[in-house]
């Protein structure tokens, strides 16, 4: 994949973000969608693991061909950290290479970030989100933001 991976012309020499080339992205993300997925809690507010299986078997019944783990659905925000890697983590053992899989990985702060992208690489996975946090003051602080992931080789 290194030969369809590009320097963004847009950032400063110092920061590299790796950009998907056109081509690419059209024989791949164009053929489908990517669908943001909920995670089924319980009553008291806890992962509903036993609900992740039935709910990804209905998602490839429905023809889904990637989906996007902790993603756009609102709870990120609302579950801690802990419950968003076993959320995951359910999510990745459950797939059977049925998805092209995407998660997030974004923390509440940058060592956090870092810590769950450890965490996470070591799962099933085709791709990896991190968003710029939300926390963050304004757009200025996100090149700063993505040095220091870089300096962690992410």
């Amino acid at each position: 994949m290194s030969d369809i991976i590009k320097k963004s012309n847009n950032l400063p020499d110092d920061v590299y973000i790796e950009t998907i080339d056109r081509q690419y992205a059209d024989s791949i993300f164009l053929q489908t969608n990517i669908v943001p997925t909920i995670t089924p809690l319980t009553r008291e507010g806890d992962i509903d693991i036993e609900s992740i299986p039935k709910y990804l078997t209905h998602l490839y019944t429905l023809g889904v061909k990637a989906i996007l783990v902790m993603g756009l659905t609102g709870e990120f925000n609302r579950l801690d950290n802990l419950k968003r890697i076993q959320a995951i983590k359910v999510f990745t053992e459950n797939n059977q290479k049925r998805f092209c899989l995407f998660v997030n990985a974004t923390g509440d702060t940058e060592d956090e970030t870092i810590a769950n992208v450890r965490t996470i690489e070591k799962y099933n996975i085709d791709g990896l989100v991190l968003a710029p946090l939300y926390y963050l003051n304004n757009s200025t602080e996100i090149i700063p933001h993505l040095q220091k992931l870089k300096v962690y080789g992410l």
